[in-house]
């Protein structure tokens, strides 16, 4: 078990955030090699205090954040109900998150790195925070429905392909925020998604209506 573990699994029960790191656990390069496991949490585990009925009641209210984190290992949490938020800053993820139909009060993955992110039929109750990430892989919300806002403000979306940002059907309860963020290659699909309303689109972000 890893440092970055056994903090894990000392503070969650207590409501703090498991500050592995303040800054990302790598440079952001992919011709570095990490060999550091110091910093990795494995992405089983989180699923395991997540699913286990004896460590979810040890989970508090105020949920889960992990900050400056390794996340080892494809992401799951399909198909289920977390009661509690969950928060990832600053964390870099090696693998996919598929969080098909997961239904959460509040989900973030602030100044992320991730790479696809499946979450079609994902139920949101609160706000979406994709800010600042920075992403290699497609992220899916087909027909995602999300209570607030979803904030991809000073986001980086670097997915060669149509879409980066696939939000077709969507359902966006607030803004779909846009302030700094870049798109590169391909659009922002919305085709026959409902929001109340984009704010600041960059001239560097295509949006799509009817793709």
């Amino acid at each position: 078990m890893s440092k970055a573990e056994v903090l894990f699994l000392k503070n969650y029960p207590l409501g703090k955030t498991v500050c592995v790191n303040r800054q990302l656990p790598f440079p952001l390069n992919q011709d570095v090699v990490d060999e550091n496991t110091d910093n990795t949490i494995r992405s089983e585990l989180i699923r395991w205090v997540l699913m286990k009925p004896s460590l979810r009641s040890l989970v508090p209210e105020k949920g889960i954040t992990i900050e400056g984190a390794k996340i080892s290992g494809p992401f799951f949490l399909s198909f289920v109900r977390i009661p509690v938020p969950l928060e990832f800053k600053k964390c870099c993820f090696d693998s996919f998150i598929d969080i098909i139909w997961l239904e959460v009060p509040f989900l973030s993955f602030e100044e992320c790195v991730i790479g696809p992110l499946f979450a079609e039929d994902a139920r949101i109750g609160g706000d979406l925070i994709l800010k600042g990430i920075v992403s290699v892989g497609e992220i899916r919300l087909l027909r995602a429905s999300i209570g607030k806002n979803l904030d991809c403000s000073q986001a980086l979306f670097l997915f060669h392909g149509n879409c980066p940002l696939y939000l077709e059907e969507a359902k966006i309860n607030g803004a779909l925020m846009l302030e700094g963020s870049a798109v590169p290659f391909g659009k922002i699909c919305l085709y026959k998604a409902k929001l109340i309303r984009i704010l600041k689109k960059p001239q560097s972000v295509s949006l799509s209506r009817s793709d």
